[in-house]
C-alpha cells in the first residue's frame, strides 16, 4: 500500500477492519505568515466580505493578497494582511451580515467546502486557530491523500498583538528505528508498516487549541463529523490521486469500500461518506486527543501498523508532543514574514526573499555604489533573479535536517540556518549572481543536479476579525 494512502485509515480505526497508519513522507512543509508594517495591534478589519467558496472578495479593506507560491521544494501561502482599522466588533459572537457572509476575516484552504466549513467556525465566534482545526479536521477527510490525523505539519500563529509563535508538530520516529532500515528494501520507505511514522497532528491541534482556543474542542469536530457522515462529493484532485494509486486502493478493503462502486473507480463528483472516521473523530471529540495517543485507538493503531511490519510501540505514541518554537522571521519590503524553524522548509523561503530584497533596498550598508533602478517586478530580469537565488537556496537546502535526531549534527545545521536568515550572507549570494549569466551546478555549491521533487501537503491561511493570523500546512 502506497503510504500517501495508508494516510487515510490512521483515522478509520474505529472500527477494527484491516487498515494502515502513515508515516511522514519527508517532504519539506513550507508555512509563510505575512504581516506588514505597522499592523495595528488588536485592531480589526473593516469589512471584508468573504463567500468562503474558493475566492475572495474584497469589500472596504485597502487590499488582502492571498499569495500562493510553488517552490519546487513544496507549496507555501503567504497572507499579506493590510493595515488594521480600530473600531471594535460589533458583536463578538456574531461575525456576519444579514447574507451570512463574514464582515471580517478570510480563509484559504484547497477546498471550497472546508473554507465555508472553517468561515462558520469564525461566524460563530471562534479563534482563527478554532477556524484552522476545523479546516484541518476537513481536509482531512475530503483531501486525505494530502493530509489527515496520521500526518503532522507546522503552524504559524501571529496572535493580533504583535506576537507571532510556530508549533512543530511533524511526525517523528519510532524509537526502534535506525537510518539505515530502508536501505535493503527502499520501496518500505513508502509503503507498509514501517513507512510510519509517530502521528503529530492531534497533538498539534491540541496544542494550539489550548493556546489559542475560544471554542470548546468538541464545537471544531462537529461539522466534520456531521460531513463524513452525510457524505460529499469526491473532488477532481482526489480522483486523480486514486488513479495514481490504484492498485493499491483495490488491494485494500477499506479503500475500496471507499473508492470503488461497482468494480470503477470513483470520478470527480461522486458521493464519499466517511463512517468510520466519522465514529473515530466522535470518539476524539468527547474524549479528547489522549484517546488516540494512550487510549482505545491507540492500541488500534499500534495493532494495524506492526501487522504489516511496522515498528510502533506505546511508548512511542504516548510520548509524541508538539512542540512551541520561536518562529524565524525577516522582514521583505516592509512586511515581516514569519516561519517554522527547522525541520521545517521556513530558511528556504526566507533566503531568496533576502537576496531578492537587496535588489529593491537603496538603503542598505551592504550594497555597493546605489545600483540602478530595480526592474519591474514581474520582468524577465526580475524572474532571471529569483531563479539565480533558487539556485543557491537549493544548494543550502541539502545541508539542513532534524536537529534533534541523535545521529544529526544540529550545530551545523543551525550554522546553515544562521546564512540562510542573514542579511549579511544574501548580499554576499546576491554579489553572486550575474544579470546576463547562468551557471553549472557547482558555481551554486550544490551536491546534485536536479532538486528531488516534493509534494502531497495541504495549506490552510485563516484571518480572524481580530487581527489573529493562522498559517497551517499538514
Amino acid at each position: 500500500m502506497s503510504a500517501r494512502f495508508s494516510k487515510l485509515e490512521a483515522v478509520d480505526l474505529a472500527d477494527d477492519e484491516d487498515t494502515e497508519g502513515e508515516g511522514g513522507s519527508g517532504e519539506d512543509c513550507q508555512v509563510a505568515l505575512v504581516l506588514p508594517e505597522g499592523v495595528r495591534k488588536g485592531g480589526r478589519g473593516r469589512r471584508l466580505v468573504n463567500k468562503l467558496r474558493g475566492r475572495k472578495r474584497l469589500g472596504s479593506w485597502r487590499w488582502v493578497v492571498v499569495a500562493v507560491v510553488a517552490f519546487a521544494i513544496a507549496v507555501f501561502v503567504a497572507l499579506m494582511v493590510a493595515r488594521l482599522a480600530s473600531e471594535p466588533p460589533s458583536q463578538a459572537t456574531d461575525n456576519s451580515d444579514n447574507n451570512g457572509e463574514l464582515q471580517a476575516g478570510a480563509v484559504a484552504t484547497d477546498s471550497a467546502l472546508c473554507s465555508e466549513m472553517s468561515g462558520e467556525i469564525l461566524r460563530n465566534g471562534g479563534s482563527a486557530v478554532d477556524a484552522a482545526i476545523t479546516a484541518l479536521l476537513c481536509v482531512g477527510a475530503v483531501h486525505p491523500e494530502s493530509s489527515g490525523l496520521g500526518g503532522g505539519g507546522f503552524m504559524v500563529v501571529y496572535d493580533g498583538n504583535g506576537s507571532a509563535a510556530a508549533i512543530d508538530f511533524r511526525e517523528t520516529a519510532p524509537a526502534a528505528a535506525t537510518t539505515d532500515m530502508f536501505h535493503s528494501s527502499p520501496n518500505l520507505s513508502t509503503s507498509g508498516g514501517l513507512a510510519v511514522a509517530v502521528p503529530g497532528e492531534l497533538r498539534g491541534m491540541e496544542l494550539a487549541h489550548r493556546l489559542y482556543g475560544r471554542l470548546k474542542w468538541i464545537d471544531l469536530f462537529q461539522p466534520v463529523i456531521n460531513l463524513c457522515r452525510t457524505g460529499f462529493n469526491l473532488s477532481l484532485h482526489t480522483e486523480k490521486a486514486i488513479e495514481l494509486h490504484k492498485d493499491a486502493v483495490r488491494e485494500d478493503k477499506i479503500l475500496t469500500e471507499l473508492f470503488v462502486v461497482n468494480g470503477e473507480l470513483k470520478k470527480e463528483g461522486d458521493e464519499v461518506k466517511r463512517s468510520r472516521l466519522a465514529d473515530t473523530l466522535e470518539l476524539i471529540a468527547i474524549e479528547g486527543a489522549d484517546v488516540f495517543y494512550t487510549g482505545e485507538l491507540s492500541l488500534n493503531i499500534i495493532n494495524k501498523v506492526n501487522e504489516t511490519g511496522g515498528i510502533l510501540t506505546p511508548e512511542d505514541l504516548a510520548s509524541y508532543a508538539a512542540n512551541l518554537k520561536k518562529p524565524l522571521s525577516t522582514e521583505f519590503n516592509g512586511y515581516t514574514l514569519f516561519t517554522p524553524p527547522p525541520p521545517s522548509g521556513g530558511p528556504e523561503l526566507l533566503f531568496p526573499l533576502n537576496v531578492l530584497s537587496l535588489y529593491t533596498s537603496s538603503s542598505s550598508s551592504l550594497l555597493p555604489p546605489p545600483p540602478p533602478p530595480p526592474p519591474p517586478p514581474l520582468s524577465p530580469l526580475m524572474y532571471h533573479r529569483m531563479v539565480e537565488a533558487f539556485k543557491f537556496m537549493f544548494a543550502l537546502r541539502s545541508q539542513l535536517g532534524d536537529t534533534k535526531c541523535d545521529d544529526c549534527d544540529g550545530d551545523a545545521v543551525w550554522s546553515v540556518v544562521d546564512n540562510m536568515t542573514s542579511i549579511n550572507y544574501a548580499a554576499y549570494v546576491k554579489s553572486q549572481i550575474s544579470d546576463d549569466t547562468t551557471h553549472n551546478v557547482s558555481y551554486y555549491r550544490a551536491d546534485y543536479a536536479t532538486p528531488p521533487s516534493d509534494h502531497g501537503t495541504s495549506h490552510i491561511s485563516v484571518l480572524g476579525p481580530d487581527g489573529m493570523a493562522v498559517s497551517v500546512t499538514s
